[in-house]
């Protein structure tokens, strides 16, 4: 039984984004977020100023999550429009770029003051 979890633990481990090929990105503290949109297939939050070259994207103000994919990202979202209405400091991960050139949140952090 043993043997069996710590093949499961390794085997997510494997899964999990790798810390070095991702970005932070200090919002709501560094940034100023200014407009959140929400779509059927994802949200976007648009911040300034700008990050040109954010992750490589051709976009430099906005980063989304995608929930066609990763439909837990609603919960993440979630906890961001929870951190905006407190007025906590949010610090995103994100790693990639979305279809329309955005950088892609693969996890959000709330600093409780």
């Amino acid at each position: 039984m043993r043997k069996t979890l710590l093949l499961v633990a390794a085997s997510i481990s494997m899964l999990a984004p790798v810390a070095d090929a991702a970005t932070q990105l200090v919002l709501h503290g560094q940034r100023t977020i200014f407009a959140l949109n929400t779509y059927p297939t994802m949200a976007g939050v648009r911040f300034t100023p700008a990050l040109p070259g954010l992750e490589g994207c051709s976009v430099s103000d906005t980063v989304h999550l995608d929930w066609t994919t990763q439909p837990e990202n609603r919960n993440m979202y979630a906890s961001l429009l929870a951190a905006i209405a407190a007025g906590q400091k949010i610090v995103v991960g994100v790693s990639g770029c979305s279809s329309t050139g955005a950088a892609l949140i693969y996890r959000v952090d709330i600093m409780i003051d």
